[in-house]
């Protein structure tokens, strides 16, 4: 029986392989069972490689831009939840533990940032109530969705 992904972090990069790095040594002390992260190569001129293996899955497209390889990680995604990290981001050292502390709960939308980490202000109870409702920011970015919550919504290519 195969394990069961509570959540992926799908990583879009493009030419961006020294903040990629640092980013995924970041990651690499948080990963725990039930964690995936995909990183989609969207083209860049050296191909992305990377030390880390179990954990992480690199999946190499022609450039595209970043929504077309938001989308294709979402569609290789497994997890439950889904979260969104650009290449040039980092995250807190207990970004990973708070997602699968929150998603202890079910939500639509957790917002995960700095601030939020450090004050322990994530926003993590987003429940919409119909295709009308909106978020106060709509960058994807350093955002958890319910796998749910998407469906079959896609991000503009």
């Amino acid at each position: 029986m195969s394990e069961q992904i509570k959540l992926s972090i799908i990583i879009p990069t493009y030419n961006a392989e020294p903040y990629l790095t640092e980013l995924l040594d970041c990651l690499a002390g948080q990963m725990r069972e039930g964690v995936e992260v995909i990183v989609i190569d969207d083209g860049s001129e050296k191909k992305v490689i990377s030390k880390y293996t179990g954990w992480l899955r690199i999946i190499r497209q022609k450039n595209r831009g970043a929504g077309a390889a938001r989308n294709k990680g979402i569609d290789k995604a497994k997890g439950e939840y889904i979260s969104f990290i650009d290449a040039d981001d980092l995250v807190s050292e207990k970004y990973i533990d708070s997602i699968l502390e929150k998603c202890e709960h079910t939500f639509d939308v957790c917002e995960m940032s700095w601030k939020s980490l450090n004050n322990q202000g994530i926003q993590f109870d987003y429940k919409l109530k119909g295709e009308t409702d909106r978020l106060p920011n709509c960058s994807s970015c350093m955002r958890v969705f319910r796998r749910e919550y998407i469906g079959d919504t896609r991000f503009t290519e």
